[in-house]
């Protein structure tokens, strides 16, 4: 098979002759009209010793416009003789350092004539007309352009030799030799080799050009976004109208601290190199759902319109390639250029993939944890393809756990850098939030009021670290948006999607009942069990799928599960939308549909909830079993499953490989909590394969409570785990995950510091019950400190920390009323108080005062006391305060006062300064 079709043979024929024959004609008549000039001396070198009296065009040229660009100049140093100049560098060196020539402006050279200026003019246009028509031509085409080529050449030849006096021997002897090299091209078979020397800037640029417009039309589709697509089909995000600022580590590794702002990841990519240039690999590695699909599709839509947005340096890049690493249609290079580049494919055929590499070329590589074993092949073809191409990145995402095996498959010519996305920023939230919301609206015309569901969501978001993943976001925004009062404030990732996947079998229900007329006849409790047992396929096949590194199903598997919707009687189309996502890949043929698992992490989800529902139908069977008449010879025991077996039996292997199956896994024990009443056993084994899976170290397992919640059993074997250590610091987003463990964990000194109102912290009061055994050295409610009113008050759970608690409180930052005074522990040595109002002057810091002065004091260690006060406090307040003793060091800060308060700020002053000053 020719390397290329025969049109676009032509065409790259055609061009090669210009090339080659243009260029020996121009390079003849260089050398003739240079007489002067040594054959070791540079052209620029040449020029700048001439005298200056000279008639050549050089010297009418300013000292500026005589200099030559930087690709002009460092051909000329590296071809003294001229020999290796191009077509375009002899036009210009003949124009202006040839003897004998007309003046620059002179019409001669554009004016169709005999005469030798025209000649070079032509040839020159001839070469450009070629580099840029269209390269397909027909056979009776490419005689007529080489026939008219021909009779230029001859006659630039005839010309030269009259204007320089040359022998006419010599003439001949150059036109024979023009004319031999002319049919030689046009008759000899054209290898790569010769493809790649004569017309290889030509062939580059038009695969740039005609490539790029198709491959925009293709990826336009592409730059959507759903995360409920299997929810809601009616509406697609176009990335650009919600993408965010997201939050990127760079490094190699985890939890370092060097922040980059991801509008600059290609420009720190690209100065990583140093000389000479290499390729470069970019490692973008995030959880599931942190945004990293969402952020390659950003990429391809800035590159769409031209890459001068927000990404830095993405203009540079002529060519970009999309690999999902889903996609099992593609196994080599050649056939994702096929794929993606169809009708210039069709043209260069096995060429392509020679040319495309001498391009400045983005590869996007989506999805290294989603790789099957055909995907595989192509990532390590493309690894081998580029890694001598040093104008080439790669860019690849991954979930983290893929990200140290793939490290050991990159070639040591690449330069790689490392990164970590985190999801967005927090204060970036209440804005992705806005624009989802505010897209979603235009195309659902739903009618709840944007700033009020950001208010929700901001509510949750806040205690919830889960919640900067963009796709957890969406799912919340979804629910909010449709279930307002649905989700409580404690929601766990688990729990998120366990309410998604709720509304998708609700949702399906109702189109069952309202489209199909034999399904309305069905009662209800017949439907859900019909749905039950499909539901029960699927996540099967997503734990064989997910055990075999696949996302999209086989066509085996798709018609296994279209025979069980057949049985039940169930449309499959409905039951496949709504719990699967269509895959779209590009084939020859056009865009064929498979389904997979809408997302890796819902993939995890369904493959822990076959495990738990397997698990709840043997226990259900042995419990059973067991009610049975025990005397009956037929009665058997069933030994409950164990979470193991499941995976192992429906992996369908021995020995199954934990540490691939570690989100799973989570999932797994946020459902034995969802679903309760599971004997200890399990509860206890998912610890047990958790650890195995390489939850080992105290941030980990937090991670994993936070985000799923667990069993008291298995909150108490974790805590036997973990080293926590004997000194414990509790912030907003650890609360719910330290009020699981505190009741478990052996006695230890407490900080607790809450910036946000605790009345938005759901599992406060449980966080304070577990406070029972240990003891509580800080306190620190900055929101009642700092957003104090007339109704904001410390005092409950104070009063709550002394009563139960072994306090050994040594700061307290807060609000408190009077009576709360009584609440604050002997062992208080630093209290921040912020004061309202008159009212609460009076009563607050008459309390404090005979507190502090009584005999025996019921503060004796009070050492530094801090007051915030409001500007509501006036001058009247003064008169009912008294001063504190002198062992007291205090502060007084002073809030919101201008100029016409400063009177009383001084009679406040006054009365709280110790009498002795």
């Amino acid at each position: 098979m020719d390397i290329v079709s025969k049109e676009v043979l032509n065409g790259l024929r055609f061009i090669m002759a210009v090339n080659v024959c243009g260029r020996q004609v121009m390079y003849n008549t260089f050398v003739w009209g240079t007489p002067g000039k040594p054959a070791n001396v540079s052209l620029d070198d040449y020029l700048e010793n001439l005298n200056p009296g000279s008639s050549l065009n050089y010297f009418t040229l300013s000292k500026k416009n005589r200099r030559f660009n930087r690709t002009q100049d460092k051909m000329i140093k590296k071809s003294p003789d001229g020999s290796e100049f191009d077509l375009s560098l002899l036009y210009v060196s003949i124009r202006v350092a040839c003897e004998k020539v007309a003046a620059l402006n002179d019409p001669k050279w554009t004016t169709e004539s005999t005469e030798l200026e025209y000649y070079i003019t032509a040839i020159k246009k001839m070469r450009n007309d070629a580099s840029h028509d269209q390269l397909t031509i027909t056979d009776k085409q490419v005689f007529e352009k080489t026939d008219n080529l021909r009779e230029m050449l001859v006659n630039c030849v005839k010309s030269s030799g009259e204007r320089y006096e040359r022998d006419q021997t010599e003439v001949d002897n150059e036109i024979k030799q023009v004319i031999d090299n002319l049919d030689n091209i046009m008759k000899k078979t054209i290898g790569m080799e010769d493809l790649e020397t004569h017309c290889r800037d030509e062939i580059k640029e038009l695969v740039i050009g005609e490539n790029n417009k198709m491959l925009k039309d293709v990826f336009q589709k592409f730059c959507y976004v759903n995360p409920v697509l299997f929810m809601a089909k009616d509406f697609s995000l176009k990335v650009n109208k919600i993408f965010v600022d997201i939050k990127v580590k760079l490094g190699k590794y985890r939890g370092t601290e060097n922040y980059v702002d991801y509008r600059e990841l290609l420009q720190v990519v690209g100065n990583t190199a140093e000389p000479p240039a290499r390729p470069k690999i970019l490692v973008l590695e995030g959880l599931a759902g942190s945004g990293k699909t969402t952020l390659v599709k950003f990429v391809i839509d800035e590159w769409i319109n031209g890459g001068q947005g927000n990404l830095k340096d993405l203009d540079k890049y002529e060519l970009l390639l999309w690999v999902q690493c889903r996609d099992s249609s593609i196994k080599s290079y050649q056939d994702l250029l096929d794929q993606q580049m169809p009708e210039v494919s069709k043209k260069f055929r096995s060429f392509l993939p020679r040319i495309t590499k001498l391009c400045k070329i983005l590869i996007i590589i989506d999805g290294l944890d989603e790789v099957n074993e055909i995907s595989e092949n192509l990532v390590e073809s493309l690894l081998h393809e580029f890694q001598n191409s040093p104008h080439s990145t790669i860019l690849c995402t991954s979930r983290p756990e893929k990200v140290e095996m793939f490290s050991f498959t990159i070639p040591a010519e690449y330069d790689v850098t490392n990164a970590e996305i985190l999801g967005i920023a927090k204060q970036q939230i209440p804005e992705f939030v806005r624009r989802t919301h505010q897209e979603i609206n235009k195309q659902t015309n739903n009618n709840r009021c944007t700033d009020m569901l950001v208010k929700d969501v901001m509510t949750v978001s806040s205690i919830h670290k889960h919640l900067t993943l963009p796709m957890n976001l969406t799912f919340l925004i979804y629910i909010l948006d449709n279930t307002p009062d649905k989700l409580n404030m404690t929601v766990t990732e688990t729990e998120l999607y366990h309410e998604i996947h709720h509304m998708c079998r609700k949702k399906l229900m109702e189109r069952l009942v309202i489209k199909y007329p034999k399904i309305k006849a069905m009662s209800e409790s017949d439907l859900q069990y019909r749905i039950k047992e499909i539901l029960k396929m699927i996540y099967m096949t997503q734990l064989v799928c997910l055990s075999h590194d696949q996302l999209t199903l086989n066509e085996d598997t798709v018609y296994q599960l279209h025979s069980v919707c057949n049985t039940l009687e169930l449309p499959s189309d409905e039951v496949f939308s709504t719990f699967l996502s269509p895959n779209p890949i590009w084939t020859w043929r056009g865009v064929k549909e498979q389904y997979s698992a809408p997302h890796k992490g819902i993939q995890e989800y369904y493959s822990a909830l076959h495990i738990v529902t397997t698990l709840k139908d043997q226990q259900q069977s042995s419990v059973s079993a067991q009610s049975c008449d025990s005397t009956s010879a037929s009665a058997t025991v069933i030994t409950p499953a164990s979470i193991r077996g499941v995976l192992e039996q429906t992996a369908g292997t021995a020995k199954v490989n934990m540490v691939k199956h570690e989100n799973m896994l989570r999932h797994v024990a946020g459902l034995i909590y969802l679903f309760g009443h599971f004997p200890d056993d399990i509860s206890l084994e998912i610890v047990d394969i958790l650890r195995e899976s390489g939850v080992k170290h105290k941030e980990m397992w937090l991670d994993l409570i936070g985000r799923t919640k667990t069993t008291q059993v298995t909150s108490q074997a974790i805590s036997r785990l973990m080293n926590i250590g004997k000194n414990i610091t509790i912030e907003d987003r650890s609360v719910g995950k330290y009020a699981a463990l505190l009741p478990h964990h052996r006695p230890s000194k407490i900080v607790i510091n809450l910036t946000d109102d605790p009345a938005d912290q759901p599992r406060l009061q449980e966080l304070l019950e577990g406070l029972v055994h240990h003891k509580c050295r800080i306190l620190k409610l900055y929101h009642h400190y700092y957003h104090a009113d007339k109704t904001t008050s410390s005092d409950n759970i104070l009063k709550w920390i002394k009563s139960s608690c072994r306090s050994i409180m040594e700061e307290f930052v807060g609000c408190l009323s009077g009576d709360g005074v009584k609440f604050l522990p002997a062992s208080v040595r630093r209290l921040y108080l912020a004061v309202v109002n008159d009212d609460h002057a009076c009563h607050l810091l008459t309390q404090l005062h005979d507190a502090i002065t009584a005999e025996p004091s019921s503060l004796p260690l009070l050492k530094e006391l801090t007051y915030e006060i409001s500007a509501e406090v006036s001058s009247a307040a003064a008169k009912a305060i008294k001063p504190l003793p002198r062992r007291v060091y205090l502060n007084v800060i002073l809030r919101g006062v201008d100029d016409s308060g400063v009177g009383h700020v001084c009679d406040l002053l006054q009365e709280l300064q110790p009498t002795v000053g």
